[in-house]
């Protein structure tokens, strides 16, 4: 399954506001699925074509940023991401019509308010705010 249908199908089971493909660092690091609510859960897709050399570098990035992150990846990546992602990551495996969770995120011990402030430009949370009528609350 490619990175476009595994995005699909997660859309469908998460059903919660997402942005797709945030980058985070200067645009060093994209986030593949990020879900908005009280806090930032990224979702990181690895598909049967993907390696996971970049995996390391990229969750460096996300520890920083991301209250929850979450590995959704092919079968074949499950047992070597294990070794790779920090112990409060989920991970999930992904077949052609749903994701199975192998292991719950859990909450991360070390989001940096700093660079979470920074995430978004002003006209990003704008238009962020907005789409969720939260536009009266824009000072």
């Amino acid at each position: 399954m490619d990175e476009r249908k595994i995005k699909d199908l997660l859309l469908r089971e998460l059903d919660l506001p997402i942005l797709e493909e945030l980058s985070v660092c200067n645009g060093r690091v994209r986030a593949d699925l990020v879900a908005i609510t009280s806090q930032l859960h990224c979702y990181e897709i690895k598909s049967e074509r993907d390696n996971l050399s970049r995996l390391m570098k990229q969750g460096f990035q996300y520890n920083r940023f991301f209250h929850y992150v979450t590995l959704v990846c092919a079968e074949q990546h499950a047992e070597a991401a294990l070794n790779i992602i920090p112990d409060w990551w989920g991970l999930s495996t992904v077949d052609c019509e749903s994701t199975n969770e192998q292991r719950a995120p859990t909450k991360n011990p070390a989001v940096d308010p700093i660079a979470l402030a920074e995430i978004f430009s002003r006209a990003e949370l704008e238009t962020l705010l907005k789409s969720h009528n939260f536009e009266n609350r824009l000072t």
